[in-house]
């Protein structure tokens, strides 16, 4: 994907935001949001039914997602250097976006989640697609067995925030907008200046692994 392509799909997914903060603003929902909150609020799922949306959600509280983007980061540096451990930590400004918009939009949420803060948009979408979305670009990167997990959580986290009715699909929707594009522009600027380190380091260790010792020298100088 050329870096024209992806400042354009960034630019598309930031209109896509744009246009689900004017409509709720200019018609109070966007259309769907009521019928699919109201829908969901008939199912019957029961606490088992219920029990991966509610892992999803304790995952991404606060202090939760905060321990795992640092336990993440510390594998990363273990296996791909400090440079990709810090873009894992930087894919959390797409939680500060979040919760600038929220104040800004200031948008009660759905009657299953009135107590908490304001719904639009989805924190735990946006935070989910974009650690998760780059847990998924490296994994896939370096070869590791990280993949599968990680696009499963990015595309379950969404419905999940339905399914415990505490958000409407159009902060689902600006959710993944928001984290897609953060993953687009950390996918972007940081992945290249990360893999460049990378392969220096990866380049340092070969020269180490086949320079000759000490003794090899000496023995070759007889």
């Amino acid at each position: 994907m050329t870096a024209r392509l992806v400042g354009i799909t960034i630019a598309l997914l930031a209109c896509t935001v744009a246009a689900c903060w004017a409509i709720v603003a200019l018609a109070g929902s966007f259309p769907g949001d009521r019928k699919v909150a109201a829908e969901i609020a008939k199912e019957n799922l029961g606490t088992v039914g219920l029990a991966p949306a509610h892992a999803l959600d304790f995952l991404g509280q606060p202090p939760v997602a905060a321990t795992v983007v640092a336990l993440l980061a510390i594998i990363v540096a273990r296996r791909l250097g400090w440079r990709h451990a810090a873009l894992v930590i930087a894919a959390l400004g797409a939680s500060a976006i979040t919760t600038l918009l929220k104040h800004l939009v200031d948008r009660q949420r759905p009657p299953g989640g009135i107590e908490l803060d304001p719904s639009f948009p989805s924190g735990h979408t946006a935070w989910g697609t974009a650690v998760f979305g780059l847990i998924f670009v490296l994994a896939i990167r370096g070869r590791h067995y990280w993949p599968a997990a990680a696009a499963l959580i990015v595309a379950a986290i969404g419905p999940s925030r339905l399914l415990l009715g505490v958000h409407y699909f159009s902060d689902v929707l600006a959710g993944y907008a928001i984290g897609l594009a953060w993953l687009l522009a950390l996918t972007l600027i940081g992945l290249p200046w990360a893999a460049a380190s990378h392969k220096r380091r990866q380049r340092h260790v070969a020269n180490t692994q086949t320079a000759p010792s000490g003794e090899d020298r000496h023995a070759a100088s007889r």
